[in-house]
């Protein structure tokens, strides 16, 4: 007895449920390498940061405040959520610890991000 309906091939159905389970598997882990470039990014920034207020700090004739001033514009593009920087001078040495959270889409408590510079103290 012929069938009433012809043989359907379902291969195209196959193919479309494998990009509906793939597809979301692929943007996860494009976010995944997005979010982990702006975190070591960050970090990078911060390091940058610390050590180029401590080394203005440590400077001969440099004024109270000039290495906050340079963190800040040195960490400004990068838009450090929470950040603080804050800055020890002894006779010795200018201890810099800059911290604050990376701007992550989804952060699960590893965005934090914490650098720290100590410079010994310029000498006439």
């Amino acid at each position: 007895m012929p069938h009433l309906f012809p043989e359907r091939d379902h291969r195209g159905l196959s193919e479309s449920v494998q990009w509906a389970l793939l597809a979301p598997l692929v943007l996860l882990v494009v976010l995944g390498l997005i979010q982990t470039g702006v975190l070591l990014n960050a970090r990078n920034t911060a390091h940058h940061a610390a050590m180029a207020a401590a080394e203005t700090e440590s400077l001969l004739g440099a004024q109270a405040g000039d290495g906050r001033t340079v963190a800040d514009r040195i960490l400004a593009p990068v838009g450090l959520r929470d950040s603080s920087t804050t800055i020890t001078r002894s006779n010795e040495s200018v201890t810099v610890v800059i911290s604050g959270n990376a701007p992550l889409f989804f952060d699960i408590g590893l965005g934090r991000v914490e650098a720290r510079a100590v410079m010994p103290v310029e000498r006439p």
